[in-house]
């Protein structure tokens, strides 16, 4: 059975670390929803491309960022 047809709703905060190069690193998704849904979100954050880093005193800096999601996935949902 798919994730679709599971109907999952909720909400998830995605962690990540953008590093001072823009590469996002340690992507973690709270609370885990279903792992193909965060498999999924892992993929997206990974595809978006390099970040701007924080600067720390002018100078860039790793830095955790932390995005809230929510998500409604269902066969109500679908585009067909």
């Amino acid at each position: 059975m798919e994730v679709r047809d599971r109907g999952i709703r909720g909400k998830m905060i995605i962690q990540f670390t953008v590093k001072t190069d823009g590469r996002i690193t340690n992507i973690k998704t709270i609370p885990s929803l279903h792992f193909s849904v965060d498999k999924e979100v892992k993929r997206v954050v990974n595809m978006s491309g390099k970040w701007y880093p924080e600067k720390l005193r002018g100078k860039p800096a790793d830095a955790e960022t932390v995005m809230p999601l929510s998500l409604n996935i269902g066969p109500s949902t679908m585009i067909r």
